[in-house]
């Protein structure tokens, strides 16, 4: 949904009468004015099938723009969800589907997801034990490589598109190496092997956590362990980073049902599948206490902001309220 205009970005279907008329302009807020269609009229290719030169002035004549199309967990891109993104800072200039990012760090179920009260972070927790923080407010596509050396042959500047002709580097098992204008480029892949992942197996049926392992640097490994990061190997700078998050905050000891941003966003609680109730502080990132500890699991929590109430629920058909004394700071 566009937030500030209050109209969907999508029509999903499940409504007839939802307005559309956002995917006939621009996304960016300064081009808003911008229709679609004039937007497509002015560009010419330049250079590879999905750049692009835009001879309309108020993008700013001679600027490039890139077609950057959705891809699911495997790599397959849909052709029906794209965007054009300016080519130097990937800010996003329109979106067809309301697809905006793909927020990625959660190895498992992804339970609950708020805005802080400001709108500037989001914060989610999953059943990997861990609340993340997120940057509500970048409009910038974070899956692209700005660096003008992937514009020849490639879709544009995403990561997937350049993996793609991407091949195993015969020096180094670990590395990967790609062919730019004659110029051999190798890639190191990092992959995180202090963490646990949600992998998918051959069929439709997801497969269990499982611990990460050191896996060769193909495709394939890619897919079964996507915690990874791909850095330039000729000077270090990662390139794309599946963990797009701002934060990761770890001390529950079991799947994270519940959080909430409390005391004008600079808190938050959250509570957890193992019976424990933590209090955050978001700018430091770090647990602040541990308000309660049960034998039994919360399942659900729940604020009410105008009455400053937290309260949890249960897997036993129980609520408890949280002591209000115990979210007292200093």
């Amino acid at each position: 949904w566009d937030v500030e205009g209050g109209e969907p970005l999508a029509n999903l279907g499940f409504d007839d009468t939802a307005s559309i008329q956002n995917r006939s302009r621009c996304f960016h807020p300064n081009f808003r004015h911008l229709p679609h269609r004039k937007l497509e009229d002015s560009l010419v290719t330049y250079e590879s099938e999905n750049r692009f030169l835009t001879s309309n002035k108020d993008l700013g004549e001679g600027a490039q723009l890139c077609k950057i199309f959705d891809a699911d967990g495997w790599g397959r891109q849909t052709e029906s969800r794209y965007q054009y993104v300016f080519c130097e800072t990937g800010e996003i200039v329109y979106t067809s589907s309301g697809w905006l990012r793909t927020l990625r760090s959660h190895h498992h179920a992804v339970n609950e997801v708020v805005w802080s009260e400001c709108g500037e972070m989001l914060a989610s927790c999953g059943d990997d034990g861990t609340i993340r923080l997120w940057d509500a407010q970048c409009l910038r596509n974070e899956e692209i490589v700005l660096d003008h050396r992937f514009g020849h042959g490639t879709a544009g500047y995403h990561m997937l598109s350049i993996e793609d002709e991407m091949t195993a580097d015969p020096e180094d098992k670990y590395a990967m190496r790609i062919e730019v204008e004659g110029q051999i480029l190798k890639f190191k892949i990092k992959f995180r092997e202090s963490t646990y992942y949600y992998r998918h197996g051959g069929g439709a049926r997801p497969q269990g956590l499982r611990k990460t392992s050191k896996p060769l640097a193909n495709f394939r490994d890619r897919m079964r362990n996507p915690c990874y990061q791909t850095i330039s190997a000729e000077d270090g700078q990662v390139l794309f980073d599946w963990d797009s998050s701002k934060a990761a905050l770890r001390g529950h000891l079991g799947p994270v049902t519940g959080v909430a941003f409390i005391n004008s966003d600079s808190l938050l609680v959250s509570a957890s599948d193992d019976g424990s109730i933590r209090l955050w502080n978001v700018k430091e990132e770090t647990s602040m206490r541990l308000l309660s500890s049960h034998s039994f699991s919360f399942c659900k929590l729940l604020l009410a902001p105008k009455h400053n109430i937290i309260l949890v629920a249960d897997r036993v058909g129980n609520f408890h309220e949280v002591d209000q004394n115990l979210l007292a700071v200093d």
